[in-house]
């Protein structure tokens, strides 16, 4: 299905990005990303009233501890 929607630029140009990167059409990449932020899964569990997500695949988490001695470099 076609239809215009006006996107801010800077999240075209993430999307564009997300797109090349997953060798996929910009259509199929914003569809996914609609259908995962209206879906039940995507909404993690909530913890002292932030909601909690699942690290992207390939992507690195970090301990507590990691980002404490990064944030207390000079």
């Amino acid at each position: 299905m076609r239809i215009t929607v006006d996107l801010d630029e800077d999240i075209l140009g993430l999307v564009r990005q997300l797109a090349a990167e997953r060798k996929e059409s910009l259509g199929k990449v914003l569809s996914n990303l609609v259908r995962l932020s209206l879906s039940r899964e995507a909404a993690g569990p909530v913890r002292n009233g932030i909601r909690l997500w699942e690290p992207l695949p390939g992507k690195v988490s970090m301990s507590l501890g990691e980002i404490n001695r990064l944030r207390d470099l000079p």
